[in-house]
């Protein structure tokens, strides 16, 4: 992060113009041209970048039905540009002035951010690799208790980068996100355009904890740099007692430091009760909390509630399909109405 703030140059640029001059290159995955290309080719997002003197801030213009909306960026844990927060927070009053009828919504690494709301009731975990004695010294009595209990049922653990991996692992996730929590999971076209842009250059894999040749849990993992970075997960709830989700992490954690990475990003979670659970089982594993910043404005407040009133129809759309079991009228939900969350 730069030492003192610089003033934003006002300058917002395409992605095709950020690809070319290779401004959306940093150490942050969700900044990376693969991510931005995923976004941009599986829902048609507009996607643009705001250049300032010290870097560029991406972010998706978006205008739907649920009305017109800054985003940075959708469906990513989080952005970091490596921009001071005075020099984002300036840039994002440019923005403003750039698009004054669209609400704002952004996680970026925790900073100050001046004349902006911010919400810290976020964070992502991180696992510092190492060899794997460092690595199970860290880990907790509970974690490394499951990682055997797994074993001992002879619970079994595979990497897949093939077609037909990441189409199984969407069809597994789409399931545990209904059955679990009520909710829709992005469209095959996402996973195939990750398999595309990631998978067939030996950036990203699923691994799958298997038992009797069925799979319990999965893990989809992305590769930048020399960070990991878990993105979705998905089990089948009637395995659980066996502890694949412990093994699955455990192999992962082996397996990325064997391929020279030196990080594990877990992923965001809220500080909320609900995702105590979450956190705990990520800390379990070595996982090391870092603060984000989340904002969220709105021109005004009758934008805010015309905003939140879409919102809500879409919700209750949502909880009709995600009873079905029709495997046609799921996929048509998830290609319709999921990219309308964001």
């Amino acid at each position: 992060m730069s030492d003192k703030p610089s003033r934003p140059v006002n300058d917002i640029i395409s992605l095709d113009e950020g690809l070319k001059t290779s401004a959306f290159e940093t150490s942050c995955i969700f900044f990376s041209a693969r991510w931005l290309k995923v976004l941009s080719e599986s829902f048609g997002f507009k996607i643009m970048g705001l250049r300032m003197q010290d870097g560029v801030l991406p972010f998706a213009d978006i205008d739907d039905v649920v009305g017109k909306r800054i985003v940075s960026l959708p469906y990513s844990d989080f952005v970091s540009s490596g921009i001071s927060g005075a020099c984002l927070a300036e840039g994002l009053n440019s923005l403003r002035l750039a698009y004054p009828d669209h609400s704002f919504s952004l996680k970026l690494a925790k900073d100050d951010f001046p004349g902006w709301p911010v919400e810290d009731g976020a964070m992502h975990h991180e696992v510092s690799l190492d060899e794997e004695d460092v690595m199970w010294r860290r880990c907790s009595t509970n974690f490394r208790r499951n990682v055997n209990k797994a074993r001992k049922h002879a619970v079994e653990v595979r990497m897949r980068s093939d077609e037909q991996g990441i189409r199984d692992f969407y069809h597994q996730l789409r399931d545990h996100r209904r059955h679990k929590f009520g909710i829709l999971t992005p469209p095959l076209r996402f996973f195939e355009k990750l398999h595309e842009h990631f998978f067939r250059d030996g950036a990203g894999y699923v691994a799958e904890a298997c038992l009797d040749g069925r799979v319990c849990s999965s893990v989809l993992v992305l590769f930048h740099g020399d960070v990991a970075c878990y993105k979705f997960g998905a089990s089948d709830l009637g395995a659980l007692e066996f502890r694949p989700n412990n093994l699955l992490f455990w192999e992962v954690m082996l397996d990325t430091f064997k391929r020279g990475c030196k990080t594990l990003d877990l992923g965001m979670s809220w500080a909320s009760e609900d995702d105590a659970g979450l956190r705990r089982f990520k800390e379990g594993m070595g996982g090391e909390p870092i603060g984000l910043s989340v904002i969220k404005s709105w021109p005004d407040e009758a934008c805010r509630e015309r905003e939140e009133r879409n919102r809500q129809v879409f919700r209750e759309l949502t909880s009709i399909f995600v009873g079905q079991d029709s495997d046609e009228v799921l996929d048509r939900a998830c290609d319709t109405l999921f990219p309308l969350f964001t």
